[in-house]
């Protein structure tokens, strides 16, 4: 198994992961009538979005994806440019109703990698779990002291559980600091 490319969230001019959520209404491609294939290893649900927050509200601003049928419709206007993986939707600005809690993270600590599924919170140096309601930002917390507190633990006990486990765990965007 290989780590996973995971969303990206630009907020307050920096680039973050999102690496937890906790609500409904995030970006999938099949809400497009798009049915994605993994584009690799580190893609298995077969798209990637990267989403933004301007005025205190979220837009998805792009997605890149794979369709086996190569079915690409246009999104809010927008039609897919292709790329070497598939489709690219590029500069949707697209509004997203998303309601519940993000987490980002930054700023990445290579020695904590963990070669399968997403990163947890332990292993970056900054995290952050913002709140929405109807796609409008309600809070955003600071988490980075936390998940210093906790650094390494994930990587520590990952090699101590059944391979299932294992990667039920590694494929978690649930919101334990881990």
């Amino acid at each position: 198994m290989t780590a996973q490319v995971p969303d990206s969230v630009l907020y307050r001019d920096e680039q973050y992961d999102l690496i937890g959520r906790r609500g409904g209404g995030l970006v999938t491609a099949e809400q497009f009538g798009i049915e994605p294939e993994p584009v690799d290893t580190s893609c298995w649900r077969g798209f990637v979005c990267i989403y933004r927050i301007r005025e205190n509200k979220l837009f998805l601003q792009q997605m890149e994806v794979r369709s086996g049928k190569q079915d690409y419709p246009t999104i809010a206007g927008v039609p897919a440019s292709p790329d070497d993986l598939g489709a690219v939707y590029e500069s949707l600005q697209l509004p997203v109703d998303f309601t519940g809690k993000i987490r980002l993270a930054r700023d990445f600590i290579r020695q904590y990698y963990v070669h399968m599924g997403f990163q947890k919170a332990s292993a970056y140096r900054e995290v952050l779990d913002l709140t929405f309601s109807g796609g409008v930002l309600q809070c955003a917390c600071d988490r980075s002291e936390e998940a210093e507190s906790i650094r390494g633990q994930f990587r520590a006990a990952y090699g101590d559980k059944e391979l299932m486990e294992r990667i039920a765990d590694a494929f978690s965007l649930d919101m334990d600091l881990k």
